[in-house]
């Protein structure tokens, strides 16, 4: 495939068919697994732990099997046999900070949002004070959003206003 964009941007990629998938044990799902402990022991006799219960109980999202629990300041990240936990531990807790990023232009629709605005007063709020923050510059409603100058802001809005909903 290849497309010549506009500005001399020019983009190529080649698709072919993937090499079929290694089967995984069905006992052990080839997922990420995050395991933690106060030592590297105890992340080993965890990831033990979780194996033995991941063997005895049918689970199709095992991930959410240890969802919830607290993170220590050793960690490891595990796919496959929980067993083989001992080359996975990191001697760093890991950072609990939440980062968040916005699309950018192109991912913009007419009426984007407008189901959200209608139904969560959370959505709305959010939407209407940046709406109204951005209007001294530009209105977001009514405005082309094909427009990059109407665009750009008008993602903003919605997506804080989908951040505010996820939070509350």
């Amino acid at each position: 495939m290849s497309s010549f964009g506009i500005s001399g941007t020019n983009a190529h990629v080649i698709l072919e068919q993937a090499e079929p998938a290694a089967e995984t044990p069905a006992d052990h799902p080839d997922v990420p697994l995050i395991v933690s402990g106060r030592t590297p022991q105890a992340v080993r006799d965890q990831a033990a732990k979780l194996a033995d219960w991941l063997d005895t109980h049918d689970v199709t999202q095992p991930g959410l099997a240890i969802a919830g629990r607290p993170v220590f300041e050793h960690s490891a990240i595990i796919t496959g046999d929980p067993r083989a936990v001992d080359d996975a531990v990191f001697e760093e807790k890991i950072d609990s900070r939440l980062g968040i990023a916005f699309t950018g232009q192109g991912s913009q629709r007419a009426g984007m949002g407008q189901e959200l605005y209608e139904r969560f007063p959370v959505y709305r709020q959010a939407y209407d004070e940046v709406a109204a923050a951005l209007r001294p510059y530009v209105d977001i409603e009514a405005g082309d959003l094909n427009d990059t100058a109407i665009a750009q802001p008008a993602l903003f809005a919605v997506e804080t206003a989908l951040y505010r909903l996820l939070e509350s």
